[in-house]
């Protein structure tokens, strides 16, 4: 299927009890001055969007994104926000198993430098080279005494629990640095 822009209006939270447009970016020529491409090597194109997540999560900031999904190519549109202002806006493309090619740049109305931009992407792209990992401490509680006697956490036998833990545990351990 060809890539065309697409006709729904979305909205979303802009962080500050009000709604924001997403736009769709992918056909925006002008100036791109930040651009780069994430390797296929040790599934970084496919790992990149978990950094760039995290990173912004670390910062308090936010991520509206917005894609078309193919089976030929994948792009998309990341508009990413601070104190209800957009600060940065990325078009993403992936061809199958290709690398992930970005350009980003600045809103003229962010409070970020264009230094502190490029400085940003540097540090993601860094981090998804490096596969960063960040340990997570996750918390529950196991409750005793369903209907049968078990240990239950909810609906989750003790059994259950230890695997849904173990779940966590490899899914935070996989991705802790993006989510």
């Amino acid at each position: 299927m060809v890539k065309r822009k697409s006709r729904m209006e979305i909205r979303v939270a802009d962080g500050v009890g009000g709604m924001m447009k997403v736009q769709d970016r992918r056909f925006e020529e002008g100036d791109w001055p930040i651009r780069f491409e994430v390797p296929l090597a040790n599934e970084q194109a496919d790992q990149w969007s978990r950094y760039l997540s995290w990173s912004c999560h670390r910062r308090g900031w936010t991520t509206s994104k917005f894609g078309q999904m193919e089976r030929a190519e994948n792009s998309g549109t990341i508009a990413i926000t601070a104190n209800g202002k957009p600060q940065l806006e990325i078009v993403w493309e992936r061809k199958r198993e290709g690398p992930l090619a970005a350009r980003a740049r600045r809103v003229s109305s962010a409070d970020i430098s264009s230094s502190d931009a490029e400085h940003f992407f540097t540090e993601v792209n860094d981090s998804c080279r490096a596969a960063v990992t960040v340990p997570l401490y996750v918390r529950g509680t196991l409750q005793y005494g369903d209907e049968r006697g078990a240990a239950s956490f909810g609906s989750i036998t003790a059994r259950g629990w230890r695997r849904h833990l173990c779940r966590m545990r490899q899914r935070h351990t996989a991705r802790a640095s993006f989510t």
